[in-house]
């Protein structure tokens, strides 16, 4: 089976290196352009690209999925089967009606539960106890495609996002493999069960504690590591944002956004509007992270607010 493989991130990259164990390697990989990262402007390739470049399969990265010569170059393949996993553009209907077998998609929920973009962020923002991995057929409507298989997993209640992305790569690795192996009869979704989620920009993390704690932790740990759960902070009249790396429920009571402890042994505790969090770990911007304990002894409560 010629296979073509779509992903960009490590969660793809961990399901290539599984595909090509197993003696699935595609015949070529697609993955995001190059782009600069960070200050130095150094120019990092993808997760994908990098186990393309390892096992030296043909790499093709378009600027736009669409593209007519790359639609072109990709029909010369003569592929079977096109796998998309997170690869972060739409496929539109060439791409779709390309291959025999047509395509597949490797989604992290239970669709039609959490359809769109980061959903193992959502669901711990939400407060699932648990999520899963969908192979779908993919439509022209926003993850809509009838359903090959799906597999469950719970979520350990303390766990950030990026512990359950790890916790749901063998759950991939396992139902992609298996719809490869052999034919799965496609089930049609319930749309009227459907819900979305959003891609979380940075001021999607900014953390309210004008929420009950259980909400508030659970935004602080969707949130992490990527895009990373922030407040600001007022220190000696001037506003800066606070970086919130880890954080755990806590006891007390007060007004929303107050703080309740600020000690070297309690560390920093912020009443929500109901119950309180302990800040575990944070970082103040342009200064190292450091345990939250730590942080107070550089700066003196009376000083300090929540903004």
């Amino acid at each position: 089976m010629r296979i073509c493989f779509f992903g960009t991130p490590a969660f793809a990259a961990s399901l290539l290196k599984s595909l090509i164990k197993e003696g699935y390697s595609p015949i070529a990989i697609v993955t995001q352009p190059d782009k600069p990262q960070g200050r130095s402007k150094k120019v990092n390739f993808s997760s994908v690209k990098e186990i393309a470049l390892s096992e030296g399969i043909k790499i093709l990265q378009p600027l736009k999925a669409s593209d007519p010569l790359f639609l072109e170059e990709l029909r010369a393949l003569r592929v079977d089967l096109l796998v998309v996993v997170a690869y972060g553009q739409i496929l539109k209907l060439p791409l779709l009606e390309m291959a025999p077998l047509g395509v597949i998609n490797v989604h992290a929920s239970l669709l039609p539960k959490l359809r769109g973009a980061a959903p193992i962020q959502w669901a711990i923002i939400n407060g699932e106890s648990f999520t899963g991995i969908t192979i779908m057929k993919m439509s022209l409507g926003m993850d809509e495609g009838d359903i090959l298989l799906q597999e469950s997993c719970n979520i350990d209640p303390s766990w950030n996002a990026d512990e359950l992305r790890d916790a749901l790569i063998p759950v991939a690795e396992r139902t992609l493999l298996e719809v490869l192996k052999k034919p799965h009869k496609p089930i049609p979704q319930n749309h009227l069960l459907a819900t979305y989620t959003t891609k979380l920009e940075l001021v999607d993390s900014y953390i309210d504690f004008k929420k009950d704690s259980q909400s508030v932790y659970n935004h602080i740990r969707g949130c992490n590591k990527e895009p990373g759960s922030w407040t600001k902070i007022v220190i000696k009249g001037e506003l800066k944002k606070l970086k919130i790396l880890q954080a755990s429920l806590a006891p007390g009571e007060g007004v929303a956004g107050t703080v309740l402890e600020w000690d070297s042994k309690c560390g920093i505790i912020i009443a929500c509007k109901k119950g309180a969090i302990l800040l575990d770990r944070v970082q103040l911007e342009g200064k190292k992270s450091c345990p939250g304990n730590k942080f107070t002894d550089g700066h003196c409560k009376d000083i300090i607010k929540i903004a």
